[in-house]
């Protein structure tokens, strides 16, 4: 008899939201702290830049932070089989990556000091960059040790999978999250240089900064669209590993769609129209045409990637699933 449907482990949910936690945490104090610095400077629209970039650099890797914890997780949990571990292994995965997030940053930070000190504002500027490159594997590292090793010491206290599940929405949720969070870090190195072509900081450059981050997630709709409709319908495992890579290609996908869309649009106007210039109407018709065309590319491929898995069939009292040698007790 085929197993009773139930829910999937919570587990995935709970490291995530410790994470979260100890990012907003962390971002309280680097507020406080940039606000108290406000006293010693002298320029109020530099200040306002500066923490809106600050903020946007700290949310997108909060976002990372978050959806890194969420599937490694899931992954763990995926590849030792098992159904979760005890309720307070979110806490001891949270409180192990807080630990460990603030050895790797006061270590990156020591280094970005002695570089500065060495080679100047060469030097400074250059390692701006490389933070953002240096800052995201040391997000990946400050969130994977932890559930590594938790999963790693917790191993006689893992819960043996009992039923199986369905995990589309769950597989969904990566994807869409794992999008975002490269978005966010593209928007991180871009947004700077948009606001670098600039001759002075304007009082709305702020603003500017802000909007872009909080409009970020409209970047993200075509792709979750897409694999909303080109996931499986049945997903007896997520398969993050290939959910991240999907992620990544679908993000180029939309940017050369994006890219091509804008040129061929561009080409048209100027073809009927004399002394043509783009205006706002002309760029909203131009990102409508590219959510359009997006929607079915991410779709495509993230069907081509996923590729339908197979069904849970039951088999006495034991659930497998066709063309695999595991199974779990029903």
């Amino acid at each position: 008899m085929q197993s009773a449907k139930v829910k999937p482990s919570l587990l995935p949910y709970a490291v995530a939201l410790a994470i979260l936690i100890v990012n907003l945490i962390f971002d309280v104090l680097s507020i406080y702290r940039a606000m108290h610095m406000h006293s010693t400077s002298g320029d109020d629209s530099i200040h306002q830049v500066a923490l809106y970039m600050m903020l946007g650099s700290e949310f997108g890797a909060m976002v990372l932070s978050v959806v890194l914890g969420f599937a490694c997780t899931q992954w763990l949990l995926e590849r030792r089989r098992i159904a979760g571990l005890p309720g307070y292994a979110a806490v001891c995965i949270g409180a192990t990556y807080a630990v460990l997030s603030v050895a790797l940053t006061f270590s990156l930070w020591f280094i970005t000091q002695a570089v500065s000190k060495h080679f100047g504002d060469i030097g400074m500027h250059m390692m701006v960059i490389v933070n953002v490159i240096v800052g995201r594997v040391i997000t990946l590292l400050a969130v994977a040790l932890p559930v590594w090793l938790i999963f790693r010491l917790l191993r006689k206290r893992e819960i043996p999978v009992l039923h199986s599940v369905e995990l589309r929405w769950r597989a969904l949720l990566i994807f869409t999250m794992f999008v975002w969070a490269w978005v966010l870090v593209i928007l991180q190195l871009g947004l700077p240089v948009a606001l670098s072509l600039g001759s002075t900081y304007e009082t709305d450059q702020g603003l500017f900064l802000l909007q872009g981050y909080m409009g970020s997630f409209v970047l993200v709709l075509p792709a979750f669209l897409g694999a909303w409709v080109g996931l499986p319908r049945t997903m007896p495992h997520t398969r993050v590993l290939r959910l991240l890579l999907t992620s990544v290609l679908a993000l180029v996908v939309c940017a050369l769609a994006m890219v091509i869309v804008t040129y061929v649009m561009v080409r048209m106007g100027g073809a009927f129209i004399d002394d043509f210039e783009p205006g706002q109407g002309f760029s909203a018709l131009v990102a409508l045409v590219w959510f359009i065309v997006s929607i079915p590319l991410c779709g495509f491929l993230v069907r081509l990637l996923t590729r339908k898995q197979a069904p849970l069939v039951p088999y006495g009292n034991v659930t497998v699933l066709e063309g695999e040698s595991g199974f779990s007790r029903s």
